[in-house]
């Protein structure tokens, strides 16, 4: 389904988690979008995002997370 976005890498099969279930690290963005830290940390500096930072310093909060997924869509 389209709007079923999941992330399975180091995770059982009984324990698929949807992206934006739960506040997220860079890490585990970057695992969902099979890409480096890096190169993920480069698409959040966008014009569209503004340069989107986590809101405590090192989670996205839900609503950013919808933000991203809508912006960049599914990997």
């Amino acid at each position: 389904l389209k709007n079923s976005l999941t992330i399975t890498s180091g995770v059982r099969n009984d324990e698929v988690r949807k992206i934006t279930d739960k506040p997220r690290t860079l890490k585990e963005l970057a695992v969902f979008y099979q890409v480096s830290t890096k190169t993920f940390k480069s698409w959040l500096n966008c014009d569209i995002l503004g340069n989107m930072r986590p809101e405590n310093g090192y989670y996205y909060s839900i609503a950013q997370l919808k933000i991203i997924v809508n912006h960049l869509g599914e990997p």
